[in-house]
C-alpha cells in the first residue's frame, strides 16, 4: 500500500531572517534611490504651448494653435483578416490576458498556445487594441507578426505614428470614450463604429516623435520608480517579519525601547 512522504517535513531546513540591521541598511539605500528617481520625474518639465486653440473635445481640452484633431478611423485602417482554428500555422498568439493594463506592454508569449477559436491576423507593423471591457486599457506595439483574439481590433496605422498612437489609445480620456459606447452587461464591449469615431489629438509627424521620445523617458522614469516601491513593500514586509521574530525570541530586548 503506498503513502505519502511528507516531504516539507523530511528535507524541510530553517533559514533564519536577515539580520535586521541589513534589511534596514536595504530600504534606506532604496529610500535614496527613490528620493533621487522623483527629482528626476519632477525636474523641469516643458512649459505649456503659449497659442492654443480649443480642440472640441472635453477630454483633450486646449492644444497647441498648429495641431489638428482626427478621428481614429481617418488615422489607422482596420484590418480584419480572420483565421479558422484549422487553418493555423505556427505563429504565436496573443491573447487580452497577456497584454497588460495601461502600459502597452505584452507579458510572456508561449509559442505552443494555440486559439481555440476564429482568431485575428495582425503583422508586426499593427498596434492592437482590446475592444472588450475597454476600461481595462488593454492596447499593444506586437513586434512580430501572429495571431490574436477576436475581442483585439488590429489597426494600421496609416497617418500617426505608431507609437505616438499607442500612447493615444491609453490616454484616460480615449478610455473613457470609447468604455462609454460599450454594449452588454455582463462581457461589455465597444464596436469599431463607435470606436473609429472618437477622435485623436494629430501633430505633424516630427512632433509626434518628440513626444514619443519625451514619454519613453519620462515614463522609463517613473517605471523604474514603481519598480523601487515595490521592493520597499517587500522590504518592509520582510522587516516585520524579522522584527517580531527577534522580539518574540529574545534577540532584541523591547523593555529598552526608546531608550539611549
Amino acid at each position: 500500500v503506498g503513502c505519502e512522504i511528507p516531504l516539507n517535513r523530511h528535507f524541510y531546513r530553517y533559514e533564519p531572517p536577515r539580520p535586521l540591521e541589513v534589511i534596514q541598511a536595504d530600504i534606506k539605500r532604496l529610500e535614496a534611490e527613490i528620493t533621487e528617481l522623483l527629482a528626476e520625474v519632477a525636474n523641469l518639465l516643458p512649459s505649456a504651448p503659449s497659442r492654443t486653440k480649443d480642440s472640441g473635445v472635453d477630454w483633450i481640452g486646449s492644444v497647441p494653435g498648429h495641431w489638428n484633431v482626427k478621428r481614429l478611423k481617418h488615422l489607422v485602417s482596420r484590418i480584419d483578416t480572420k483565421m479558422d482554428p484549422n487553418e493555423v500555422v505556427s505563429m504565436q498568439y496573443v491573447g487580452m490576458e497577456i497584454i497588460e493594463s495601461w502600459t502597452g506592454r505584452l507579458l510572456a508569449t508561449d509559442s505552443d498556445v494555440l486559439p481555440t477559436g476564429i482568431s485575428s491576423r495582425f503583422l508586426a507593423s499593427d498596434t492592437l487594441f482590446g475592444k472588450l471591457r475597454p476600461y481595462l486599457a488593454k492596447a499593444c506595439n506586437p513586434n512580430f507578426d501572429g495571431l490574436c483574439s477576436s475581442e483585439l481590433l488590429v489597426l494600421r496605422p496609416g497617418q500617426v505614428d505608431r507609437r505616438f498612437l499607442l500612447y493615444s489609445l491609453l490616454t484616460d480620456g480615449f478610455i473613457s470614450c470609447v468604455d462609454a459606447s460599450t454594449y452588454g452587461a455582463k462581457m461589455p464591449r465597444a464596436g469599431w463604429m463607435n470606436i473609429g469615431r472618437c477622435k485623436l489629438p494629430s501633430p505633424d509627424a516630427g512632433e509626434q516623435q518628440t513626444v514619443v521620445k519625451f514619454l519613453d523617458r519620462k515614463t522609463k522614469q517613473i517605471d523604474g520608480l514603481i519598480e523601487r516601491a515595490r521592493i520597499v513593500v517587500e522590504r518592509l514586509q520582510e522587516y516585520r517579519a524579522a522584527l517580531v521574530t527577534a522580539a518574540v525570541t529574545g534577540k532584541i530586548d523591547a523593555r529598552t525601547e526608546g531608550s539611549s
